[in-house]
């Protein structure tokens, strides 16, 4: 009995021990989020000016500034050429990860048709106009330090979603080849939940749009958060997702709808009016009589967003998201951006 002993109390020590190991509290952290938000080229210099103000809080920057021409090629505005220059001419901003968004927005002289669906169409039924679309969009991509391309392709016909789907898994083969990668936006409407995607993109979907100029007569925020509950169920799992979310807003007046930033609406508040936030939505909403006609704002602000993205976090497990977009922000949103 006593050659027993020792072993029994080695044992009996080792064992708890062991016992003190297992229970010991283990430190658990939030997982850190990204946020990226796009630049435009029709607000280039309040885009920039935001960015470098909001940048401590801005993982990732995307430059919305590439469309198409009459002909299906690859076309810039002179904004978005300057837009893009300045962007990586500017030190505190240019060592982000910068994609350049591609649109299917068609320029035609003096006239632009907004999400055109034949941009697609045409890419998918002419396999030299999509080589020499992306030898134009190399060219561009070549000359700064681009960490790949986003594609803002819309209204694509529900016929030829699988199709596009093929398309963008050849282009972010092209684009692997080049050492960049590829985001890819979805509306809220698109069927990306009755095909399988491709592995290794981003994809993006628009968390927003429920009011707008589609609902003249039926004021409202760009999104709720039962909007956010729903979509959310289509957005499978294994998938890397990121969730874009909308600042700014809409004056619905009169049978009207006029986009609005923040700045945009509280600029056009008269002095004294009321100012709520939508429990259902967190948006900021004002009500106000002009001109004898009642006039109704609805714009999200910084507190938006940090309740947004906090919901998406606490409820759905998401952890990207992208802002659109940069440009004319309150200095109070700005600072709240920064310390994200």
């Amino acid at each position: 009995m006593k050659r027993m002993m020792y072993p029994l109390l080695l044992l009996t020590f080792l064992g708890l021990y062991g016992c003190e190991e297992a229970s010991a509290p283990t430190q658990e952290t939030e997982p850190a989020h990204d946020v990226s938000w796009w630049l435009v080229d029709w607000a280039g210099e309040a885009s920039v000016t935001d960015t470098v103000a909001a940048a401590a809080g801005l993982n990732r920057l995307m430059l919305f500034t590439s469309y198409v021409d009459a002909s299906g090629h690859l076309y810039q505005t002179d904004e978005g050429k300057e837009l893009i220059e300045t962007v990586f001419a500017t030190e505190s901003i240019a060592d982000k990860p910068i994609f350049l968004t591609v649109v299917n927005d068609r320029f035609v002289d003096d006239k632009v048709i907004q999400k055109d669906p034949s941009v697609i169409t045409d890419l998918l039924d002419d396999p030299d106009l999509e080589e020499k679309y992306w030898q134009q969009l190399f060219d561009v991509l070549e000359r700064h330090p681009f960490t790949g391309v986003e594609m803002d392709f819309e209204k694509i016909p529900p016929t030829r979603f699988e199709d596009y789907v093929s398309f963008l898994e050849r282009a972010e083969e092209r684009l692997r080849e080049k050492g960049m990668t590829l985001r890819v936006i979805f509306e809220p409407g698109a069927p990306f939940d009755n095909v399988t995607l491709p592995s290794g993109i981003e994809y993006v979907v628009m968390a927003y749009n429920l009011h707008g100029f589609h609902t003249p007569d039926d004021p409202g925020p760009k999104a709720t958060y039962s909007f956010f509950d729903q979509l959310s169920e289509r957005m499978t799992s294994g998938t890397d997702w990121t969730v874009a979310l909308a600042a700014g807003g809409f004056l619905f007046k009169d049978g009207r709808v006029t986009s609005l930033t923040e700045r945009d609406a509280l600029e056009m508040l008269p002095e004294g009016t009321k100012i709520e936030r939508d429990p259902a939505s967190s948006v900021l909403r004002a009500t106000y009589v002009e001109d004898g006609v009642p006039a109704t704002l609805w714009w999200a602000d910084g507190e938006t967003m940090t309740r947004w993205m906090a919901y998406w976090e606490k409820h759905h497990d998401f952890h990207n998201f992208s802002l659109w977009r940069a440009g004319e922000w309150s200095d109070s949103s700005l600072k709240t951006i920064s310390t994200w």
